[in-house]
């Protein structure tokens, strides 16, 4: 079992043994690829909903985290 997973869409999961991390959003994909090659130094929320992005680049809504 892989501890990240991807819906090929909008959302990302990142699972360690103590701790759950889901990442939603739109055209994810770049940002996994980015995850995959450790080039991700920090991911955010948007501070507003207005917040416009390039087309076809990744937007992230929202950041969640679980215990496990």
């Amino acid at each position: 079992m892989s501890p990240m997973d991807f819906d090929g869409v909008g959302k990302i999961v990142l699972s360690t043994p103590r701790l759950v991390a889901t990442i939603e959003g739109q055209d994810l994909g770049e940002l996994f690829d980015y995850i995959i090659e450790h080039r991700v130094k920090w991911i955010s929320e948007p501070q507003s909903s207005f917040v416009e992005v390039e087309a076809g680049k990744p937007q992230v809504t929202g950041v969640r985290f679980e215990e496990v």
